[in-house]
């Protein structure tokens, strides 16, 4: 029984180390769109992003996207200069 339960764990090591984080930076500017700064590539595939400087308003629907349709769990806003409150949608 050990030996078998030794061999299903070597067996099913490599799959956890696949699950790794994603984690995106992205730097606005006062203008910047969300959208525009996240690759189509990763938007749907990150785990996490880390957002500094400016956000604009259409950036946290943009965020609810990323939420909704892919895997974004950590949302990281503590280098955001301009935020006052996060709207309720």
């Amino acid at each position: 029984m050990r030996k078998l339960l030794s061999l299903f764990i070597m067996l099913a090591l490599p799959f956890v180390g696949s699950r790794a984080k994603d984690v995106v930076t992205v730097n606005m500017e006062y203008g910047d769109e969300l959208s525009s700064k996240v690759s189509s590539r990763v938007k749907y595939t990150m785990d996490s992003i880390i957002i500094k400087g400016y956000m604009g308003s259409e950036d946290f629907a943009t965020l609810r996207d990323y939420i909704d349709n892919g895997r974004l769990r950590g949302i990281d806003l503590s280098g955001v200069e301009n935020l006052t409150v996060i709207p309720s949608g």
